[in-house]
C-alpha cells in the first residue's frame, strides 16, 4: 500500500516537471520559471 501511495506521488511530481516545461513557451511561463528556480 505504501508502495503505491510511493510511486503516485512521483508519479504526479514526475508529471509537474513535464506540464512545466511543456508551459515554458506558453502563457504561464512565469510559474515554470518560478517552479525550476525553488528546485
Amino acid at each position: 500500500m505504501e508502495k503505491s501511495l510511493l510511486f503516485k506521488c512521483v508519479f504526479a511530481a514526475a508529471v509537474l516537471i513535464i506540464a512545466a516545461n511543456v508551459l515554458d513557451n506558453g502563457p504561464v511561463a512565469d510559474t515554470p520559471a518560478t517552479f525550476h528556480a525553488n528546485v
